[in-house]
C-alpha cells in the first residue's frame, strides 16, 4: 500500500474534509413531526373542476348539426338511379340478345353446375 506522501494531493486531504454528509439539526425531526401534525388538522382543500362551457356548447352544436344533416333527405331515394347505372341494359334485354340454342348449349356443357329441378317446366308432384 502506498504511503500518504505518494498519493496525489487531492487524495491526501480527503479524510480531513469529512465524508460529505451533513447531519440535520438536532430538533429537525421534532419540528417536522409538528408541521405534519398541524397540516393534518387543517381541512382539506376541495377543488371542483367543471368542463369548459365553451367546449360543451361547441359539442352540442356539432351533434345537433350532425343529426340534422343525417335526418335531411339528400335526394338518394331508392327510386333515384344515377345516370351511369340507368344507361345499362336490363337483364331481360341482355337475355333477348342470346339465342335459345346458345343457352341450351351452355347449359349442356355446364350441366353439373345447375340443380336438376330448375329444368322442369311443370310441377314435380302433379
Amino acid at each position: 500500500m502506498p504511503s500518504k506522501q505518494e498519493l496525489p494531493e487531492l487524495l491526501q486531504n480527503l479524510r480531513e474534509k469529512g465524508d460529505g454528509f451533513i447531519s440535520p439539526e438536532s430538533d429537525y425531526f421534532a419540528r417536522l413531526a409538528e408541521k405534519a401534525a398541524a397540516r393534518a388538522k387543517e381541512p382539506a382543500k376541495i377543488t371542483r373542476t367543471r368542463p369548459n362551457r365553451w367546449w360543451l356548447s361547441a359539442a352540442a352544436i356539432a351533434l345537433l348539426a350532425l343529426f340534422t344533416w343525417l335526418a335531411l333527405d339528400h335526394g338518394d331515394a331508392p327510386g333515384d338511379v344515377p345516370e351511369l347505372v340507368s344507361d345499362q341494359p336490363t337483364s331481360e334485354e341482355l337475355l333477348a340478345e342470346i339465342s335459345p340454342e346458345a343457352i341450351e348449349a351452355y347449359i349442356g356443357e355446364e350441366l353439373d353446375q345447375f340443380a336438376a329441378e330448375l329444368y322442369y317446366t311443370e310441377e314435380i308432384n302433379d
